[in-house]
C-alpha cells in the first residue's frame, strides 16, 4: 500500500496511529516539496521560453556548445569568425 500511495504521488507516509505532530511535520515536507517541484517548473519554462526565441543558427551554435565544442571549431565547423 506505500508503495503504491508513493508512485501515486505522495510525499510522506503516515503510519497509524499517528500523532498529531507527525501529521503536522509531513505536510510542512509536502509544502516545501511543492513549492520546490514548482520552482522548478518555473525555470524550466523560463529557459524554454528563452530557447523559442533563439535563430536556427543560434541553436546550432548552442548544440556544438552544449556538446563541448570549442569557440575556435564552432567556427571553423560553421564557418563563421571567431569574436
Amino acid at each position: 500500500m506505500a508503495v503504491r500511495a508513493v508512485q501515486a504521488g505522495a510525499v510522506d507516509f503516515l503510519e497509524k496511529p499517528f500523532n498529531n505532530q507527525a501529521m503536522l511535520d509531513s505536510v510542512h515536507r509536502a509544502i516545501e516539496v511543492d513549492a520546490t517541484q514548482r520552482g522548478e517548473s518555473s525555470r524550466l519554462q523560463e529557459i524554454e521560453a528563452r530557447y523559442d526565441t533563439l535563430t536556427p543558427r543560434e541553436k546550432e551554435v548552442m548544440l556544438l556548445v552544449i556538446e563541448g565544442s570549442r569557440n575556435k571549431n564552432i567556427a571553423y565547423d560553421l564557418d563563421i569568425s571567431q569574436s
